[in-house]
């Protein structure tokens, strides 16, 4: 139960935030490396993530 609250939080951020993040991705105006920046931000999120949830199950 301790990890759906930030998940929970997470998703209606993304919710909220999504539709404004498609529109800066595929503006024509822009430069080609704004999904691999979006991409690079989940990468290491997930990085950190992992990193700081080190269980030591044997």
């Amino acid at each position: 139960m301790s990890r759906q609250k930030p998940l929970l939080i997470i998703a209606l951020l993304f919710y909220i935030v999504a539709p404004s993040l498609f529109e800066w991705m595929s503006a024509i105006s822009g430069s080609w490396y704004r999904p691999f920046i979006i991409w690079l931000a989940i990468i290491i999120i997930a990085y950190i993530v992992q990193f700081r949830d080190k269980s030591h199950d044997v």
